[in-house]
């Protein structure tokens, strides 16, 4: 019966064990540019061209989320800092990613004034098809 104990205990440890928020031991860091006019037919979801502060460029992919907000057209120029890992096609497959001012990561959104919606792709709100207010915030 011991023994049956030790084993309830052990299943409860694993199964409270933390679990990572799905940044791997492989994530990177790539800060830069996202190169405006380098595809002629932007699709929704191809992936985009990434200059980095070192000069390299990067074929980068993400979510929908991340790809609306990298082609926002009110994000243009901006420093962003990508989290993710390089994926088997070669392409940078972003897990977050936050825009970079003053030297602080700030997470961004998109915000319904009348509906107290946020959003994290621009565009209309989902409920009172208002135009979204794009809002940098801060990261701790």
């Amino acid at each position: 019966m011991p023994r049956l104990a030790n084993l309830a205990c052990w299943a409860m440890v694993v199964i409270l064990w933390p679990v990572p928020d799905g940044l791997g031991a492989s994530t990177e860091l790539l800060r830069g540019h996202v190169e405006t006019g380098a595809d002629p037919n932007p699709q929704e979801n191809a992936p985009l061209t990434f200059l980095t502060t070192k000069g390299k460029r990067v074929r980068v992919a993400g979510d929908l989320f991340s790809n609306a907000q990298l082609r926002d057209p009110r994000l243009t120029g901006r420093e962003w800092e990508l989290e993710g890992e390089f994926g088997a096609e070669g392409h940078f497959e972003i897990l977050r990613l936050f825009t970079m001012r003053q030297g602080k990561r700030h997470r961004v959104t998109y915000w319904c004034e009348i509906c107290y919606i946020r959003s994290h792709e621009p565009g209309r709100c989902m409920c009172c098809q208002a135009e979204t207010e794009l809002e940098e915030i801060p990261e701790p």
